[in-house]
């Protein structure tokens, strides 16, 4: 789902940068299953930005442990979120 089908999708509801949703996001998303024989993987996101026509203009998926692979590349721009500060457990 990109950008602009979120948008149209949450129309009507009240939605300012700082927002939190979950959402399930697909391979066509560019979001891989975790597990072999998922088809989707359940995301949280925040809402970053909007225009002056409520237009969502951006979003920051949010990831519960970092990447192995990518620790040294992705970590400096990774920021703790306490589990429940945010989420209900």
């Amino acid at each position: 789902m990109n950008l602009g089908d979120l948008s149209s999708q949450l129309k009507g509801i009240f939605i300012q940068p700082g927002s939190i949703f979950k959402m399930t996001l697909f391979p066509k998303d560019g979001v891989t299953p975790k597990n072999a024989g998922d088809t989707s993987r359940t995301k949280y996101f925040v809402v970053i930005g909007k225009d002056e026509n409520s237009i969502l203009v951006g979003s920051l998926l949010i990831n519960s442990d970092i990447n192995t692979n990518m620790a040294k590349i992705i970590a400096p721009y990774q920021h703790c979120i306490p589990k429940g500060l945010f989420f209900p457990r």
